[in-house]
């Protein structure tokens, strides 16, 4: 009997969007950020002044405050996955 055909798949592993707590939403008082992913592994890059972030920007390590009107920007990032999009 012949062999049989090949068999062929392709996955892609895609990095979900990072959580960030607290939501957003307005406040009264400073608030502590923190940003997390569910990829062991995964680094975290974040803006605070309304750009996209890149593999250039600053890495997450630990949560920050923010005590004025900000917008935070999370991506996450690890190699030989597909990041998680703007």
């Amino acid at each position: 009997m012949p062999a049989s055909n090949v068999a062929a798949a392709t996955y892609t592993m895609t990095l979900p969007t990072p959580a960030m707590t607290p939501a957003a939403g307005t406040y009264v008082a400073a608030q502590t950020v923190t940003l997390s992913s569910s990829v062991a592994g995964a680094t975290i890059r974040f803006t605070i002044d309304g750009t996209a972030p890149t593999a250039a920007s600053s890495a997450y390590t630990a949560p920050f405050t923010v005590d004025a009107i900000t917008t935070v920007q999370a991506k996450a990032f690890k190699s030989g996955w597909t990041d998680s999009g703007s």
